[in-house]
């Protein structure tokens, strides 16, 4: 633990040069696409907080740049501001020297799901939710866990992620807040985690806590309230029955779409309503034009996938979306594609946590937020573009002809398709 206190100092009191121009849209939205803004996103935020702070993650790491939003978390706490966190049991690595620090700051933390025999039938219902709200004013959003793996700018390094956020103000924070606090009050599967370990050296706690990361780029969140944003999330009922409200909107806006559909999501196995939704959207003629709705995928390949039996269930669910005109465009890197959204007639823009899996839609809690903004969803989609200039066009499932895959690869995504998706695929 000393190591790691010692070269957090170090990292902390380092001046940071970062590179990136943000691409600012003054009116709603500040997007974080590259990890050096995202980061700074959330420490400025935190640092901003006068009274509040309430931040839900599927994961929570205990990387350095990690500890660097735990340690403002602690800060502003010191200073009278409310932090409360919901985080996943079984992903989050949060670790206990840390829950001490929370526990004798004040600092409430909760866990979903708790696994245990009573509930064994439901171990696969797991808190997807990623989001920071600060003073009900200030929301984050988007694909990234707080874990260093999320914070990695080079696409080459495998085990990381490539992902996407944003920043909004105003009452999409406020639904955001109001949301978390039905949910914490509820108390429905969160349970606390016991600590029992000898008292942390004060001086190496104090020391840790009081060097703080130099703030470079400043974050303008000079931001106007979105007023065509909404935020929407799913809660499970006592039946452990999850609502597919923001499939439902999914599918909605697929149907409304008469000119365009551009989507870019980590993991996509197509369920049978967002599969038939795309379908119908894919010989849709737009009568003004005459034209058919265009339609563009943007994934991981079988080489920046991280989870195999994903991509297996993948590449056979979208045949018939082949046979239609869907375009299919995959990540050809060994880092993860993770980000989830989507843009509609570039009118309307959808960010949050959601995959278009069946996981998504029956187990996880999700959360997105929409925005029916055209000058936002046209920002937002210059980041797809980005994205789907990086990638990979594939004409059909023969990967082979547009990527190197190694034989272990090959391998392995044969057997997920012809055993492991007999069983799972309900699961995926």
């Amino acid at each position: 633990m000393k190591r790691t206190i010692i070269f957090l100092i170090f990292l902390t009191t380092t001046t940071h040069s970062f590179a990136e121009n943000f691409v600012f849209n003054p009116k709603c939205i500040l997007p974080l696409r590259h990890t050096e803004s995202a980061l700074q996103a959330r420490l400025q935020a935190i640092r901003r907080a006068e009274k509040e702070i309430v931040m839900t993650y599927f994961e929570i790491g205990d990387g350095i740049k990690t500890q660097l939003v735990l340690n403002e978390l602690i800060l502003a706490r010191r200073r009278g501001v409310d932090v409360k966190i919901i985080t996943d049991w079984v992903v989050s690595k949060i670790s206990p020297h840390y829950l001490q620090l929370f526990d004798e700051n004040g600092i409430q933390i909760k866990f979903y799901n708790h696994p245990n025999l009573k509930n064994i039938f439901h171990l696969t219902q797991r808190n997807h939710q990623k989001y920071i709200v600060v003073d009900r004013d200030i929301l984050l959003i988007g694909g990234r866990n707080l874990d260093d793996r999320y914070f990695e700018n080079d696409k080459n390094v495998k085990g990381t992620f490539y992902d996407f956020d944003l920043v909004l103000k105003g009452t999409v924070a406020t639904e955001a807040a109001d949301y978390f606090f039905n949910f914490w009050n509820k108390g429905y599967r969160l349970s606390q985690k016991k600590v029992n370990m000898e008292n942390i050296d004060s001086i190496d706690q104090e020391l840790k806590l009081q060097k703080r990361t130099e703030l470079n780029p400043k974050i303008d969140f000079t931001l106007l309230d979105c007023d065509k944003s909404e935020f929407n999330a799913n809660l499970p009922n006592k039946e452990d029955e999850m609502h597919s409200d923001i499939e439902n909107l999914y599918v909605q806006l697929i149907d409304q779409a008469q000119e365009e559909i551009v989507i870019e999501n980590a993991y996509v196995t197509l369920n049978n309503r967002i599969h038939q939704a795309l379908a119908r959207a894919a010989v849709r003629i737009n009568p003004f034009t005459g034209r058919r709705v265009s339609i563009d995928i943007i994934s991981n390949s079988l080489i920046s996938n991280d989870i195999p039996i994903v991509y297996a269930s993948f590449s056979r669910n979208r045949k018939k979306l082949f046979k239609l005109g869907v375009h299919f465009y995959e990540f050809p890197f060994q880092q993860t594609l993770h980000s989830k959204m989507a843009i509609f007639d570039k009118k309307t823009a959808i960010v949050g946590s959601f995959n278009l899996d069946r996981r998504a839609s029956n187990f996880n809690m999700e959360d997105i937020v929409t925005i029916k903004d055209p000058e936002a969803a046209s920002n937002i989609l210059t980041y797809l573009e980005e994205t789907k200039k990086d990638s990979v066009f594939i004409k059909s499932n023969r990967v082979s002809a547009y990527f190197k895959i190694p034989i272990k690869l090959k391998l392995k995504n044969f057997f997920n398709k012809l055993i492991l998706l007999r069983f799972l695929d309900r699961q995926l």
